[in-house]
């Protein structure tokens, strides 16, 4: 992959199972250290390397709120449909 500062991942984990996932999310962590990236997913799962999630309804922002925040909605399965940001500038 090209050494750009924005890394855009849009479903990147779809279809995998949870050991290839696993494995894909550990090569991602690596990779986007000194990038802003933009990962896009349906998964709670990749969420670890999140700084902040957008929720998103129908198209539109719900909420915008830090990791930490989002947690105790994750546990509970109320956030299903996510797009989240690192950065890391």
């Amino acid at each position: 992959l090209k050494d750009a500062p924005l890394l855009i991942l849009d479903e990147a984990t779809a279809h995998l199972d949870a050991e290839t996932e696993q494995q894909v999310l550990q090569a991602l962590d690596r990779f986007m250290v000194g990038r802003t990236t933009l990962f896009i997913s349906h998964s709670p799962a990749g969420l670890a390397l999140c700084d902040e999630v957008v929720d998103l309804s129908r198209g539109c922002c719900v909420s915008i709120d830090s990791l930490s925040s989002k947690e105790p909605d994750l546990a509970s399965g109320t956030t299903t449909r996510m797009k989240t940001t690192v950065g890391q500038t």
